[in-house]
Protein backbone atom coordinates (compact mmCIF):
# COMPACT_ATOMS: atom_id res chain seq x y z
CA UNK A 1 0.00 0.00 0.00
CA UNK A 2 1.35 3.22 -0.90
CA UNK A 3 0.14 6.76 0.01
CA UNK A 4 1.42 10.45 -0.18
CA UNK A 5 0.91 12.90 2.02
CA UNK A 6 0.26 16.61 1.86
CA UNK A 7 4.10 17.52 2.42
CA UNK A 8 5.62 14.68 -0.16
CA UNK A 9 6.16 11.78 2.67
CA UNK A 10 5.68 8.57 0.64
CA UNK A 11 4.46 5.76 2.85
CA UNK A 12 5.19 2.06 2.25
CA UNK A 13 2.99 -1.23 3.97
CA UNK A 14 4.55 -4.42 3.40
CA UNK A 15 3.76 -7.54 5.92
CA UNK A 16 3.88 -6.32 8.95
CA UNK A 17 6.40 -3.66 8.18
CA UNK A 18 5.38 0.22 7.34
CA UNK A 19 8.30 2.52 6.00
CA UNK A 20 8.05 6.42 5.50
CA UNK A 21 10.41 7.68 2.79
CA UNK A 22 10.99 11.87 1.95
CA UNK A 23 11.83 13.07 -1.57
CA UNK A 24 11.39 9.83 -2.79
CA UNK A 25 9.73 11.22 -5.91
CA UNK A 26 12.84 13.48 -6.40
CA UNK A 27 15.75 11.26 -6.18
CA UNK A 28 16.91 8.00 -5.28
CA UNK A 29 17.12 7.67 -1.36
CA UNK A 30 19.14 5.53 0.35
CA UNK A 31 17.40 4.70 3.71
CA UNK A 32 13.36 5.21 4.93
CA UNK A 33 12.59 8.95 7.11
CA UNK A 34 10.88 6.29 9.59
CA UNK A 35 10.17 2.82 10.02
CA UNK A 36 7.64 0.93 12.35
CA UNK A 37 6.94 -2.35 12.50
CA UNK A 38 3.65 -4.38 14.09
CA UNK A 39 4.86 -7.55 15.24
CA UNK A 40 2.54 -10.33 13.69
CA UNK A 41 0.06 -8.04 12.11
CA UNK A 42 -0.23 -7.88 8.47
CA UNK A 43 -0.67 -4.30 7.21
CA UNK A 44 -3.41 -3.87 4.94
CA UNK A 45 -3.81 -0.09 3.98
CA UNK A 46 -2.11 3.28 5.29
CA UNK A 47 -3.34 6.52 4.78
CA UNK A 48 -2.05 9.92 5.68
CA UNK A 49 -4.49 11.82 7.88
CA UNK A 50 -5.16 15.88 6.04
CA UNK A 51 -3.60 18.66 8.06
CA UNK A 52 -1.90 16.49 10.95
CA UNK A 53 1.27 14.93 11.42
CA UNK A 54 -0.63 11.05 11.90
CA UNK A 55 -0.66 8.34 9.48
CA UNK A 56 -3.31 5.56 9.92
CA UNK A 57 -2.53 2.45 9.49
CA UNK A 58 -5.46 -0.47 8.90
CA UNK A 59 -4.27 -4.48 9.56
CA UNK A 60 -5.34 -7.54 10.38
CA UNK A 61 -5.15 -6.89 14.24
CA UNK A 62 -7.78 -3.55 13.93
CA UNK A 63 -5.93 0.14 13.57
CA UNK A 64 -2.96 1.86 14.79
CA UNK A 65 -1.40 5.46 14.31
CA UNK A 66 1.90 6.55 14.51
CA UNK A 67 3.32 10.66 14.66
CA UNK A 68 5.29 11.22 11.30
CA UNK A 69 6.58 14.68 12.13
CA UNK A 70 6.23 17.01 8.60
CA UNK A 71 3.25 14.92 6.75
CA UNK A 72 0.94 17.13 7.40
CA UNK A 73 -0.01 20.65 5.92
CA UNK A 74 0.18 23.26 8.83
CA UNK A 75 -1.23 26.38 6.94
CA UNK A 76 -4.56 25.84 5.44
CA UNK A 77 -6.81 28.20 3.51
CA UNK A 78 -10.30 28.18 5.18
CA UNK A 79 -12.11 29.19 2.24
CA UNK A 80 -11.09 25.47 0.54
CA UNK A 81 -10.56 23.18 3.36
CA UNK A 82 -11.19 23.73 7.18
CA UNK A 83 -10.40 20.95 9.10
CA UNK A 84 -11.81 23.43 12.22
CA UNK A 85 -15.17 24.15 10.47
CA UNK A 86 -18.03 23.99 12.76
CA UNK A 87 -21.90 22.78 11.50
CA UNK A 88 -23.00 25.67 10.77
CA UNK A 89 -20.00 26.79 8.67
CA UNK A 90 -20.53 23.64 6.91
CA UNK A 91 -23.76 23.93 6.07
CA UNK A 92 -23.00 27.63 4.40
CA UNK A 93 -20.06 26.11 2.52
CA UNK A 94 -22.60 22.91 0.84
CA UNK A 95 -25.04 26.06 0.00
CA UNK A 96 -22.56 28.36 -1.77
CA UNK A 97 -21.00 25.12 -3.32
CA UNK A 98 -24.50 24.52 -4.84
CA UNK A 99 -24.89 28.01 -5.64
CA UNK A 100 -21.52 28.25 -7.55
CA UNK A 101 -22.80 25.62 -10.00
CA UNK A 102 -25.07 27.78 -12.02
CA UNK A 103 -26.33 25.90 -15.41
CA UNK A 104 -24.83 27.21 -17.88
CA UNK A 105 -28.35 27.71 -19.67
CA UNK A 106 -28.99 30.35 -17.33
CA UNK A 107 -25.89 32.55 -17.71
CA UNK A 108 -25.71 32.42 -21.69
CA UNK A 109 -27.99 35.19 -23.80
CA UNK A 110 -30.23 34.60 -27.06
CA UNK A 111 -28.28 35.92 -29.68
CA UNK A 112 -32.01 36.95 -31.34
CA UNK A 113 -33.20 38.73 -28.97
CA UNK A 114 -30.35 41.25 -28.56
CA UNK A 115 -30.52 41.20 -32.53
CA UNK A 116 -34.34 41.70 -33.07
CA UNK A 117 -35.42 45.28 -34.63
CA UNK A 118 -38.91 46.50 -33.76
CA UNK A 119 -40.49 47.19 -36.75
CA UNK A 120 -43.75 49.11 -34.94
CA UNK A 121 -44.99 51.98 -36.83
CA UNK A 122 -44.64 55.95 -35.45
CA UNK A 123 -48.44 56.02 -34.84
CA UNK A 124 -48.08 52.29 -32.59
CA UNK A 125 -44.97 53.65 -31.09
CA UNK A 126 -46.49 56.90 -29.43
CA UNK A 127 -49.85 55.47 -28.53
CA UNK A 128 -47.49 52.89 -26.15
CA UNK A 129 -45.48 55.81 -25.22
CA UNK A 130 -48.90 57.59 -24.17
CA UNK A 131 -50.32 54.96 -22.63
CA UNK A 132 -46.97 54.21 -20.68
CA UNK A 133 -47.30 58.00 -19.74
CA UNK A 134 -51.02 57.80 -18.68
CA UNK A 135 -50.02 54.97 -16.53
CA UNK A 136 -47.62 56.56 -14.94
CA UNK A 137 -49.27 59.36 -13.64
CA UNK A 138 -52.23 57.43 -12.54
CA UNK A 139 -49.52 55.59 -10.41
CA UNK A 140 -47.90 58.51 -9.39
CA UNK A 141 -51.40 59.66 -7.90
CA UNK A 142 -52.19 56.52 -6.22
CA UNK A 143 -48.68 56.68 -4.79
CA UNK A 144 -49.94 60.55 -3.08
CA UNK A 145 -53.20 58.95 -1.94
CA UNK A 146 -51.53 56.61 -0.24
CA UNK A 147 -50.32 57.17 3.43
CA UNK A 148 -46.85 56.19 3.69
CA UNK A 149 -44.50 56.93 6.73
CA UNK A 150 -40.86 58.02 6.56
CA UNK A 151 -39.27 60.75 5.47
CA UNK A 152 -38.74 59.33 1.55
CA UNK A 153 -42.51 58.63 1.61
CA UNK A 154 -43.97 59.65 -1.92
CA UNK A 155 -46.38 62.53 -0.52
CA UNK A 156 -43.56 64.08 1.51
CA UNK A 157 -41.40 64.29 -2.12
CA UNK A 158 -44.55 66.23 -3.37
CA UNK A 159 -44.53 68.74 -1.24
CA UNK A 160 -41.12 69.14 -0.52
CA UNK A 161 -40.99 69.77 -4.69
CA UNK A 162 -43.66 71.88 -4.64
CA UNK A 163 -42.86 73.66 -1.23
CA UNK A 164 -41.32 76.61 -3.89
CA UNK A 165 -44.09 77.25 -6.28
CA UNK A 166 -46.04 80.37 -5.23
CA UNK A 167 -49.70 80.36 -6.68
CA UNK A 168 -52.30 83.21 -6.77
CA UNK A 169 -54.43 81.34 -4.00
CA UNK A 170 -51.10 80.56 -1.72
CA UNK A 171 -50.42 84.20 -2.10
CA UNK A 172 -53.80 85.03 -0.66
CA UNK A 173 -53.69 82.41 2.31
CA UNK A 174 -50.41 83.92 2.93
CA UNK A 175 -51.72 87.25 3.32
CA UNK A 176 -54.61 86.56 5.10
CA UNK A 177 -52.50 84.74 7.74
CA UNK A 178 -50.11 87.80 7.81
CA UNK A 179 -53.24 89.99 8.28
CA UNK A 180 -54.57 87.86 11.42
CA UNK A 181 -51.38 87.71 12.97
CA UNK A 182 -51.09 91.56 13.03
CA UNK A 183 -54.15 91.95 14.29
CA UNK A 184 -53.92 88.97 17.16
CA UNK A 185 -50.76 91.22 18.02
CA UNK A 186 -52.45 94.39 18.66
CA UNK A 187 -55.43 92.89 20.59
CA UNK A 188 -52.60 91.55 22.79
CA UNK A 189 -50.85 94.00 23.25
CA UNK A 190 -53.86 96.99 23.92
CA UNK A 191 -54.33 100.24 22.83
CA UNK A 192 -51.58 102.21 22.42
CA UNK A 193 -51.08 105.41 25.14
CA UNK A 194 -50.88 108.97 22.95
CA UNK A 195 -47.75 110.12 21.77
CA UNK A 196 -46.81 113.36 23.42
CA UNK A 197 -46.38 116.45 21.73
CA UNK A 198 -43.15 117.98 20.90
CA UNK A 199 -42.59 121.92 20.43
CA UNK A 200 -42.59 121.10 16.71
CA UNK A 201 -45.52 119.36 16.28
CA UNK A 202 -47.82 122.95 15.95
CA UNK A 203 -45.87 123.42 12.67
CA UNK A 204 -47.49 120.52 11.05
CA UNK A 205 -51.18 121.19 12.54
Amino acid sequence: SLDFSQRGLLSVCYGPHVQIWQNAYRSKQQSPYMSHLIPGESIQDAKFVPFEDVLGIGHSGGFSSILVPGSGEPNFDTFEANPYQTKSQRKEAEVKSLLDKVPHELITLDPTAILRVDRASKAVKEKEKKTETEADGDEEAAELKRRQRGRSSSQRRYLRKNANIISEHRKEVLESLEKKRLEKQQLKEGPQPPKPREALDRFFT
